[in-house]
């Protein structure tokens, strides 16, 4: 039977259109400016063993898109990054966003007693408070061209990192903060049984109210489960949320970047590598699914292009808030094969740093 998926919830990589690494008067070929990113040279990850949450053993790195080389942020050469002494380690890594090459997080400053947040830029070792809150807070930042946005003490807040001037505005009552497209703010809507959305201009004056996210031009996408598999989805879109036209068929994960769809191509197990999964309640058996092939189409599905091909990988990670993208690199975390026991403190956790329109990629598995 099928079941119809919200987009945003069946991804399991990341829900960020990509922005441009390169310089400011190239950027408009792409189409980048619906979701406001500036151009940076880095992607930024953590990286833990299965068994450890993002807080117990995370590590903030970053990820050279043009060369593939990672390292920490930290870069004292006696810090060991594993303790609360690495400035880096822990709450930072598990909740940050960036600017460029400039990274944000909430972090306590010891000496005033308070939470600020807290900007570093990875290229000139160089960092300071930005903001602080009135009382111990943690705050969902997401960046949006040179601004970040957050929630507090019911107000939307807005930091411009340029000019350091911070605007309060109302938000809507019992409402989340979820992302910033096309110059309008996505909130969940409180108390809700299905996924409703209130969408507000940025200073938080509200433009309508619908049931879905809106991608490319207005487009709104729906996922249907495909009969017969485990784990296999149709892609179909609507301009009117009435009529939808298929887009992509047997299909795992999808992520909307910029003006592309980068999707995986779901392959069958062969029954003696994986066997058969029995179908509750049913007597039909149904192939179990992995993922093997990365292609990136344009949101109609047309144009498509296989960039990656034998992964062969078992899970995707969610990443949070962390858009894990620069430019024309998207960043997605894989990994490849289980520790062998919960002891197991190896990292397990690959990233593939894929050029959506050339294909050249990086598989990088830091050396901790």
């Amino acid at each position: 039977m099928k079941r119809i998926i919200s987009i945003l919830l069946c991804i399991s990589m990341v829900l960020f259109p990509l922005v441009s690494c390169k310089k400011p008067d190239e950027v408009s070929k792409h189409n980048y400016d619906d979701i406001g990113n500036i151009p940076g040279d880095y992607i930024f990850n953590t990286t833990a063993s299965r068994y450890r949450s993002q807080n117990d053993g995370a590590r903030l790195l970053k990820y050279n898109v043009h060369s593939g080389e990672w390292s920490y942020v930290c870069n004292d050469p006696f810090c060991t990054h594993d303790s609360d002494k690495c400035f880096f380690y822990g709450g930072p890594a598990a909740s940050f966003t960036y600017i460029g090459n400039n990274i944000y997080f909430v972090k306590m400053n010891e000496t005033k007693g308070k939470y600020g947040i807290y900007a570093y830029n990875v290229s000139e070792n160089t960092g300071s408070y930005i903001y602080y809150f009135d009382r111990s807070a943690y705050a969902k930042l997401i960046a949006y061209k040179y601004k970040l946005f957050f929630e507090e003490e019911g107000y939307l807040r807005i930091v411009d990192t340029k000019k350091f001037d911070v605007l309060t505005y109302e938000k809507p009552y019992r409402t989340s903060l979820m992302m910033i497209r096309n110059d309008e703010i996505y909130w969940y809507k409180a108390g809700a049984r299905d996924l409703e959305y209130i969408i507000t201009d940025l200073s938080g004056n509200r433009i309508r109210e619908c049931n879905y996210v809106e991608y490319f031009n207005g487009f709104r996408y729906r996922m249907d489960k495909e009969d017969g598999y485990f784990f296999a989805y149709d892609l179909y879109r609507s301009s009117d949320g009435e009529k939808y036209e298929k887009v992509l068929d047997h299909v795992g994960p999808v992520g909307v970047y910029g003006d592309k769809l980068l999707y995986f191509n779901a392959s069958p197990y062969l029954a003696d590598e994986k066997g058969m999964i029995v179908k509750e309640n049913r007597d039909e058996q149904i192939s179990d699914l992995k993922l093997t092939e990365l292609w990136v189409c344009d949101p109609d599905g047309s144009n498509r292009k296989m960039l990656v091909k034998d992964l062969n990988f078992t899970e995707l990670p969610l990443n949070g808030t962390n858009p894990m993208i620069c430019g024309e690199y998207a960043g997605i975390v894989i990994r490849k094969e289980s520790p062998v026991t919960a002891e197991e403190r190896e990292c397990n956790e690959d990233l593939l740093i894929v050029n959506i329109y050339t294909g050249d990629y990086f598989t990088v598995r830091p050396g901790i």
